[in-house]
């Protein structure tokens, strides 16, 4: 686990040339609040002028309707108003969501509880289930407390009463801030993940977020209390100004501390260049890889059956488990070959994958191929669709690998074909 230093340096990367639209939803989500408080100002005050106005200025008739027509503007505008709230702060926190992981991200994302597969109701019994749990933990010593205050009247072995009861009030109040405090900071991912992963239950939630902060509890609650207090200090002076710039940072920060608890911090922007990555998997490839250049060659740590197709289902199950998005792991042969060759533009995703087959399909069956070699692995000469390329790999074993999209490695005994580099799949992180 990182310092909490270091989370703030990634949501900071993150954040870099993304205000533009954070800020333009905090525009938008500032003037729809605004008209819901005018609404409601608006139908108060004209209320309070029917009300208050002279006798013979207006009617029986028109000062009662009126005083009932602005008095349900009024309600109906701050009704809507709490609504808004709740759905907005949804919403920004979808958008901080879709930056952190390198989604697509914009104003629409405040409406996110209006989209068919969020389930807005969802973080509200989280909060609700939250405020019950850490208030249960607040009255159990407080009933303590107050029992021991009630009954405790005589001295007991010569200690008094009121020394008694101040003990009894005192240990209380500390365990029971102790208790509440470390309840509180178990529950600090339960309403992300009930926004990340919507179709988990309000339980569900509760019960990941307790999983996740198991050993961060310290980082967490120096992350809520001491780590942004200058930049707090700031914002008042600047009259919360400074605040269109603070919240996102902060509320990102925690997003960092949540996705590596989570194995997903490797969709941060600011984790890993993407030329580093293309750099590590054409360093991978060209290493000890007997083939045509798709560099079929992966020892991911299972046998290999001769199909490049292995790898792929290997990355996606990885891919499902640790909760990285399905198409992460879905590369074919010919997406294992764009890795190396198509996605020198850093497009490290299955699109770019796609972009590759597309580019091979066009090419003529009898082209020539090339690609990285070795010492002891020279490829030559033109391939058609049913050729295959040997290359030696021991004394008694070789490569045969026909220029298929079902590329194939065999070898006299079976054994999986290693290129000498750990390309390990760990919790959603290519090593």
């Amino acid at each position: 686990m990182m310092k909490v230093g270091e989370y703030k340096a990634i949501a900071r990367e993150s954040l870099l040339g993304r205000y533009r639209k954070i800020i333009l939803a905090d525009i938008v989500m500032i003037l729809v609040l605004a008209a819901f408080a005018t609404g409601a100002y608006g139908g108060f005050y004209g209320a309070k002028r029917l009300i208050t106005a002279d006798p013979g200025t207006y009617t029986d008739i028109v000062r009662t309707a009126g005083t009932v027509g602005f008095s349900v503007l009024a309600a109906a505008c701050a009704v809507l108003g709490i609504i808004f709230i709740y759905i907005f702060s949804l919403g920004m926190l979808k958008l901080m969501l879709n930056i952190s992981r390198s989604d697509k991200y914009g104003v629409k994302d405040l409406f996110f509880c209006f989209s068919e597969y969020a389930h807005p109701i969802r973080p509200l019994c989280v909060s609700l289930l939250i405020m019950l749990r850490v208030a249960l933990f607040v009255l159990i010593p407080t009933a303590i407390a107050a029992a021991v205050c009630i009954f405790i009247r005589e001295d007991i072995n010569g200690i008094s009463a009121e020394l008694i009861r101040i003990i009894a009030v005192v240990a209380c109040s500390v365990i029971g801030g102790i208790v509440t405090l470390y309840k509180t900071l178990s529950y600090s991912f339960a309403v992300i993940i009930s926004v990340d992963r919507p179709s988990l239950s309000a339980h569900e939630a509760l019960r990941r977020s307790a999983e996740l902060t198991k050993h961060i509890k310290l980082k967490l609650f120096w992350l809520f209390t001491f780590s942004f207090i200058l930049w707090d200090i700031l914002d008042r002076m600047t009259l919360h100004i400074l605040g269109l710039w603070l919240m996102p940072y902060r509320v990102v920060s925690l997003l960092m501390m949540y996705m590596d608890a989570d194995g997903t911090l490797w969709q941060a922007p600011g984790v890993r260049p993407a030329a580093d990555i293309t750099a590590n998997i054409a360093t991978g490839f060209t290493a000890n890889a007997a083939s045509n250049g798709s560099a079929a060659a992966f020892s991911s740590g299972a046998a290999v059956n001769g199909t490049a197709a292995a790898f792929s289902s290997n990355t996606e199950a990885n891919a499902s488990d640790s909760g990285m998005p399905q198409d992460a792991g879905k590369f074919n042969g010919m997406g294992m070959n764009a890795a190396a060759v198509g996605m020198a533009d850093g497009d490290f995703t299955a699109a770019g994958a796609e972009k590759y087959e597309d580019a091979v399909e066009t090419q003529p069956a009898d082209a020539p191929v090339t690609g990285p070699q070795t010492a002891d692995a020279p490829v030559t000469g033109t391939q058609t669709a049913d050729a295959s390329v040997t290359a030696p790999q021991s004394a008694d074993a070789r490569a045969s690998v026909p220029q298929t999209a079902d590329t194939q490695i065999s070898g006299s005994d079976e054994q999986p074909y290693s290129s000498g580099v750990d390309w390990t799949i760990d919790s959603g992180k290519l090593r």
